[in-house]
């Protein structure tokens, strides 16, 4: 038996809705378990059962590559802790080489530096480009590279959800926004925001001024 928890998928949030298509479970645990120990058959939906498991393995080759880019870049999960950095934490980090500007080091919960921290390292984030690449992946070519556009991709909030599971991601819904994920990219804008990226639903954002000190973004990592 195996069991893990989502490190994007706060303890309490009261945005987070279910991955799953048929809304019965939360994304944020995820299980394995064999029914039979030793003896066989060791098949899936025979003696193995899944319970929202689809990127315990992700790509099936038990490397968690998550998304691999034109470049072959593998995009995973954060391999650290994610949670958000004080100020002196920030400021700390940049003296670290943790590649983050200690002048934009002003928020006392900076949940963008603890994004760069939970990767590694601004270059261990996925960049600009490669969460480019995976909106072109969702949305087709619908996607657009311009900032605020694309106000109806007309995307289902299944087809969202099943790229959220595959991602290990979680996706979140408010009065304004039915179904979104929001991912910060390594790029800081200045003390208070950096740029980020939203794939949703009704609208998609490439690159937009988001609060370092809001919690409801989620951030993807690159293997080494």
């Amino acid at each position: 038996m195996i069991f893990s928890w989502n490190k994007n998928c706060p303890l309490s949030d009261p945005d987070v809705v279910s991955n799953n298509t048929d809304g019965n479970t939360y994304d944020c645990m995820k299980g394995i378990v064999d029914l039979n120990g030793f003896r066989g058959p060791n098949k899936v939906n025979k003696d193995i059962i899944k319970f929202g498991a689809n990127g315990v393995i992700a790509n099936g080759k038990g490397d968690g590559c998550l998304f691999k880019t034109s470049k072959n870049k593998c995009l995973i999960s954060p391999p650290n802790d994610y949670k958000p950095a004080t100020k002196e934490e920030c400021i700390a980090m940049a003296n670290s080489g943790y590649g983050n500007n200690k002048n934009y080091c002003g928020e006392s919960t900076d949940y963008w530096a603890g994004a760069v921290r939970a990767c590694g390292g601004k270059s261990k984030m996925a960049s600009k480009n490669d969460l480019s690449e995976l909106g072109f992946q969702i949305y087709g070519t619908k996607y657009n590279l311009s900032g605020y556009n694309q106000l109806n991709p007309n995307l289902s909030s299944q087809v969202l959800k099943e790229y959220a599971l595959k991602l290990n991601l979680v996706v979140r819904s408010n009065k304004n926004v039915p179904y979104y994920i929001n991912l910060f990219s390594p790029e800081e804008y200045s003390d208070l925001y950096y740029n980020g990226f939203t794939f949703a639903t009704t609208y998609t954002t490439f690159g937009g001024a988001y609060p370092r000190s809001a919690s409801n973004s989620q951030v993807l990592c690159v293997s080494d």
